[in-house]
């Protein structure tokens, strides 16, 4: 009866499934820095705590950076393991088919790699020994959920996400922080 039970919590209480999207990035304090897109793709799960509220996690992969319009141009490519940890508020009840949301949370960007895509260059240049491998920032989100079967919901998610940490190792003292900035627009779907 008590793993009956807890079977029956965790089912209504608890969703997992892929997510995939859309990242248009840059970075702060850098010259003619202009958004660049990219893909974040990976795995999206939340926890209900009450009818209204609830905790999400999110693991994604997340190809971040910036681009330049001066000659040369430049493109960096960030590539992060990104996670997320938000806290949800959910509107409508539980029952409905449609329930918008708005939530906040800390975000940790592990650093896969790091290379500059120099316009007329034959390969691209490694850079990822300039990059701190850590980056903490935040996410602002809304959305909603529609649930399109029995216990399944897809979820339509945008993001701000404002770095916190300078990303660039040994900056020279001084000079402004170098921080990741950007939006997401994202589809999910879980189960």
């Amino acid at each position: 009866l008590v793993t009956y039970t807890f079977a029956q919590l965790t089912e209504r209480n608890f969703s997992i499934g892929p997510r995939v999207g859309v990242n248009f990035s840059k970075v702060s304090n850098t010259n003619n820095a202009d958004y660049k897109s990219g893909l974040v793709a990976g795995l999206t799960s939340t926890y209900s705590i009450t009818e209204h509220s609830g905790l999400t996690f999110d693991a994604l992969y997340s190809r971040e950076g910036s681009e330049t319009e001066s000659e040369p141009q430049l493109a960096t490519e960030l590539d992060y393991l990104r996670f997320l940890l938000a806290y949800d508020l959910f509107f409508r009840d539980l029952g409905d088919r449609f329930r918008p949301k708005i939530y906040v949370g800390p975000t940790l960007g592990v650093l896969l790699s790091a290379e500059n895509q120099i316009e007329g260059a034959e390969n691209d240049v490694d850079v990822k020994e300039n990059y701190n491998t850590l980056d903490v920032g935040l996410a602002l989100g809304l959305g909603f959920n529609l649930r399109i079967g029995e216990a399944t919901w897809l979820n339509v998610d945008g993001r701000y996400l404002p770095g916190l940490t300078n990303i660039i190792d040994n900056k020279p003292s001084g000079a402004d922080a170098i921080r990741n900035q950007g939006f997401q627009l994202s589809l999910g779907l879980a189960f």
